[in-house]
């Protein structure tokens, strides 16, 4: 919302503008309003032990052309005092929050108890400091840092946003949770190294203990053999992340990080045990994001970690404070690396606050047929379902499809598989539930043209004969394969999606079928998976727990009602 507000995406002047103020409390004090191009910092009081300041801004919104019916004048100032606190607390190498209490609670110099074992000022250099005096160098290059920033490719300030947040995140937690602390450090950094593909692992990455018992046993085969197993192992994601991270971060390092930037001292981190040094932590962060492995002791303790590296069995290890350091040097790197550009064409109405993206209801879209294809038939067919589960539970109306099964009936014969059942299946189906003067004017014939397609037992039939109420003609191991086959597949992108109900009446269907066959077994666990399929539905629920135990509650039970006027 930042950026949006400066103007670089709006193509005119006409806007809905609005002055804008929030309230921001720091341990950084400075005496003279600092402005940027999108929010002015005005100081208020800066002598206390914690500063406020007043965030001074213009929420402007371009007006729609031609003017929208519903017109949006202000949206988002939360968000905007959020993104400017962030951006104030990582370029300023300070603690900014919308609560004073907090800001106290942070910047603390001493314990409040004998349980208040992290004191974040021990671990951290200059962030929480108790107070912080400002100076007009750094004020003005902040306003060159914001105007950078605000700069970027959407795409890059997204991405910027995101690894500042995820920074700023973990200074709040410092105090409370230093192993979490730990890993979002990494992650903020992570998230900026992920947008690119170009760092491919070599053999020498690969873990050595690992990589060395390995080399022996190559030594033993072909050549060739083994270059190719190595290919294989190298296409390992979770090595590749690594080598990207440790890649990333390297060439966003440049000299100075040693030179001018590094804390006096025998714990500065030295440029040959950099790569090591970025190793460990990564692996640190991932025994932690997935064993909840908390990090080492000798980094746990301020007296130790104080400096950029604690240096144990002959390895370094990266601090609290070193991350930091390295996060802040990258990111700032990253930024001024990236192109800027004064206007962009960008959809930015889709990036506003409160906005969220949902699927429409069927109703609003399944009967369109213009541009209308063969492959559009399993999106058709499973708003159809959709909307068929409605109709039948809570009597609500059915759309008109007459227009888009005219082109159906046009189709049928040319779509491959599985696009073919998928047609003629929306098609007998809606057909078969609306009265006779709202039916396609060519149904039987079309039935009678198309029937054998039906004889095949696939999902979509046994749909179709289900729900017109119709018994299944196929073996009931050819129909639990076939729904087996549909569970296996359901996320596919040309696989039906079947609504709640009417998965948990297949799986009823099933269940009578073993009945009838006296599978007790069989019957036991289709029902069990019926009454799980039902989740949430308490009423239908009992009803099928009732009907387990009751074969005669099982042969009278209706999920729904299938309208009499039905014809296949």
């Amino acid at each position: 919302m930042l950026q949006i507000i400066s103007g670089k995406f709006f193509e005119s002047d006409d806007r809905f503008a609005h002055d804008g103020k929030g309230i921001l409390f720091s341990n950084y004090s400075w005496v003279q309003p600092i402005e940027t191009c999108v929010a002015t910092l005005e100081p208020v009081d800066t002598y206390a032990s914690v500063s406020s300041y007043v965030v001074s801004y213009c929420n402007q919104i371009e007006k729609e052309k031609p003017p929208a019916k519903n017109v949006l004048v202000r949206t988002g100032d939360s968000e905007i005092v959020e993104q400017f606190m962030i951006v104030c607390s990582f370029f300023l190498n300070a603690f900014f929050h919308q609560d004073r209490s907090v800001v106290a609670t942070a910047c603390r110099d001493q314990r409040y108890s004998s349980s208040d074992y992290f004191i974040p000022s021990q671990f951290v250099p200059r962030v929480f400091s108790r107070q912080i005096r400002g100076n007009l160098n750094e004020t003005e290059e902040f306003t060159g840092f914001v105007d950078d920033l605000i700069g970027l490719k959407r795409e890059d300030y997204t991405s910027v946003i995101t690894s500042l947040r995820c920074f700023n995140d973990a200074m709040q937690i410092l105090g409370t949770n230093i192993d979490l602390a730990y890993s979002l450090l990494i992650y903020s950094i992570e998230a900026l190294a992920q947008r690119s593909d170009s760092f491919e692992p070599t053999w020498e990455d690969y873990p050595q203990n690992t990589r060395c018992l390995l080399d022996n046993i190559f030594k033993e085969i072909d050549s060739g053999i083994a270059g190719r197993i190595k290919n294989a192992l190298l296409k390992d994601s979770n090595l590749k992340s690594t080598v990207r991270f440790m890649s990333f971060v390297s060439i966003n390092i440049d000299d100075t990080f040693f030179i001018q930037e590094s804390p006096s001292g025998y714990m500065a981190l030295r440029r040959s045990e950099f790569a090591l040094a970025l190793k460990n932590a990564y692996v640190i962060r991932s025994k932690f994001a997935h064993l909840l492995q908390p990090i080492q002791e000798q980094l746990r303790h301020p007296q130790i970690a104080g400096g950029d590296v604690v240096r144990f069995s002959d390895e370094p290890y990266l601090t609290i404070a070193g991350l930091v350091r390295i996060a802040r040097h990258v990111i700032d790197n990253f930024i001024k690396k990236c192109e800027k550009i004064a206007h962009e064409e960008y959809n930015w109405r889709g990036s506003l606050p409160g906005i969220m993206r949902m699927e429409m209801a069927p109703q609003y879209w399944i009967w369109k047929h213009e541009g209308f294809v063969a492959e559009h038939a399993t999106k058709k067919l499973s708003g159809f379902l959709s909307q068929l589960e409605g109709v039948m539970l809570r009597k609500e109306a059915i759309t008109d499809l007459r227009d888009l099964l005219e082109k159906y009936e046009k189709l049928i014969g040319q779509a491959s598989s599985p696009y073919r059942v998928q047609l003629l299946t929306t098609y007998v189906l809606y057909n078969g539930y609306v009265s006779e003067e709202h039916r396609s004017k060519n149904y039987l014939n079309v039935l009678e043209k198309y029937k054998t397609l039906l004889d095949e037992c696939t999902i979509e039939t046994m749909l179709a004969l289900l729900l017109l109420g119709h018994n299944w003609p196929w073996r009931k191991e050819e129909c639990v394969k076939c729904w087996n086959v549909y569970l296996r597949t359901i996320h596919r992108k040309n696989t039906i999606k079947i609504p709640q109900t009417i998965s948990v009446a297949v799986m009823l269907e099933l269940a009578s079928m073993f009945l009838a066959d006296g599978d007790e077994s069989e019957y036991t666990y289709w029902m069990d998976m019926a009454i799980l399929e039902a989740a949430g539905q308490k009423e239908l629920q009992q009803k099928l727990i009732q009907a387990k135990s009751d074969v005669a509650a099982l042969k009278g039970m209706e999920v729904f009602n299938v309208p009499s006027n039905t014809q296949a």
